[in-house]
């Protein structure tokens, strides 16, 4: 896992002695979770939140084909309903989510069309009184980083503004416990999230 950092440097640069044009950018929107989740216990149903993303993004374009390797942080908020004591409650799950994507696609216009792998990984979780089995660095030892893909349709408006909606989804499971009031709630699944996002390129080359 830790490679990855690294081949993602050297396509960066590469890729960019060779690219017929370059930017890197930020990226930022709301987004609501797409999750395929299994409860077990007393969790009763789950429902999507309003949640929040941000990125850092590079571009190589190459007549109307392009690459576009980023990075990014999300929050992927889930709604809980919880039976205790014969009655239910309501309660929010809020999953930190560090991601890292290449998305390949092509350029018509001013619209762009582009899907590729993903990796994340959680960085934080909380849900009431929350405890988490692994830490991070042990959920990456164990493997526990997630795979999956990443689509993306984006409409540049200007040279430097642009409109994303990004959809995603793990193809591997993760498994999260719950502890409140000293009762565990287990469940596991996949994650994913659908986002809105306005982008602006802070380099431009050539």
């Amino acid at each position: 896992m830790s490679r990855f950092p690294i081949l993602l440097g050297l396509l960066f640069l590469t890729v960019s002695m060779h690219a017929i044009d370059f930017r890197i950018g930020i990226m930022a929107g709301a987004n609501s979770s797409l999750n395929q989740l299994y409860t077990y216990s007393d969790i009763k149903n789950t429902d999507p939140k309003l949640g929040y993303n941000g990125n850092l993004f590079g571009r190589f374009t190459f007549n109307n084909y392009f690459i576009q390797p980023e990075a990014g942080y999300l929050m992927n908020r889930i709604g809980y309903s919880i039976s205790e004591n014969g009655s239910i409650q309501e309660a929010n799950f809020n999953l930190g989510q560090m991601y890292t994507s290449i998305l390949m696609g092509v350029k018509i216009s001013k619209l762009r069309f582009s899907a590729g792998p993903m990796i994340s990984f959680t960085s934080n979780q909380s849900f009431e009184a929350l405890t988490s089995q692994n830490s991070v660095i042990q959920q990456i030892n164990d493997g526990r980083a997630n795979l999956g893909v990443m689509m993306d349709l984006g409409l540049d408006i200007s040279k430097r503004w642009c409109i994303d909606l990004k959809a995603s989804r793990t193809f591997t499971q993760s498994e999260f416990n719950a502890v409140v009031q000293n009762k565990s709630f287990n469940f596991s699944g996949n994650t994913g999230i659908i986002s809105i996002m306005i982008g602006y390129t802070i380099f431009k080359a050539p």
